[in-house]
C-alpha cells in the first residue's frame, strides 16, 4: 500500500497555502518538495519544511504537513520509479471501486445506512471480489487484516438481506430477498 500521489500533491498543496507566508519562496519551496517526495526523499523533504518554519506565517501548517509526512513516511514510496516501472501511484481503482460497489448500493430510493453499516457493505463486498466470502459464511472471519474497528463490528452484525445481497449466496428455504434492507418476505407475509 503507498500514498496515492494525487492526494499527496494536493495535501501538500493544502498545507503550504495555509501556512503563507511570500509568494516566491513557498512555491519554490512547493516546487522542491514535490520533487523530493516525487522521489521518495521523504527525510529531505521533512528537512525542507523544517527550514521553511522561519518564514511561514503560520508554522503550524506547516507542523501538521511534516507530521502527516513522518506519520505515513512507510508508504511513501520512490513514485518516479513506480511510474517507470508501469506501477501504480495514485488510488483511482480503489475509489472508483468505493463509487461502484458502495455508493451505487447506499443511494436506492428509500434506504438510509449508518456509518458502521456503509463500512460493512465495503468490506463484504472487498471480501467477495477477493475470494474470500466463503471463508466468512463459513466461520464469520476474515483473514487477519486491519480493519478500523466500526468496520469489524459491522460485520459480525450483517443481516441476512446483506448477505443475500453478495453474490454466489443462496438463501435457505427459498427465502426471496427485496430491495429494502428491512423486509424480507416469504411467500405472502412481511416478516419486520
Amino acid at each position: 500500500m503507498i500514498v496515492c500521489w494525487w492526494h499527496l500533491r494536493k495535501r501538500c498543496y493544502e498545507q503550504l497555502s495555509a501556512a503563507g507566508g511570500p509568494k516566491e519562496p513557498r512555491r519554490a519551496l512547493e516546487k522542491e518538495l514535490l520533487g523530493q517526495l516525487w522521489e521518495g526523499k521523504v527525510d529531505a523533504a521533512v528537512d525542507l519544511l523544517r527550514g521553511a518554519l522561519e518564514w511561514v506565517r503560520n508554522p503550524q501548517a506547516v507542523e501538521d504537513l511534516i507530521g502527516y509526512l513522518e506519520k505515513r513516511c512507510a508508504y511513501i514510496s520512490d513514485y518516479q520509479q513506480r511510474q517507470r516501472a508501469g506501477l501504480w501511484i495514485a488510488s483511482t481503482r480503489v475509489e472508483k471501486f468505493n463509487d461502484w460497489a458502495v455508493s451505487g448500493r447506499c443511494k436506492h430510493q428509500g434506504m438510509s445506512w449508518s456509518p458502521q453499516g456503509v463500512l460493512a457493505l465495503a468490506a463484504l463486498e472487498a471480501t467477495r471480489r477477493n475470494g474470500e466470502l466463503d471463508r466468512w459464511r463459513q466461520n464469520r472471519q476474515l483473514p487477519e487484516r486491519e480493519l478500523p474497528e466500526p468496520m469489524r463490528k459491522g460485520l459480525s452484525e450483517l443481516s441476512a438481506h446483506q448477505l443475500a445481497s453478495a453474490k454466489r449466496f443462496s438463501p435457505p428455504n427459498r427465502i426471496r430477498y427485496h430491495s429494502s434492507p428491512h423486509v424480507v418476505k416469504k411467500s405472502r407475509q412481511t416478516i419486520r
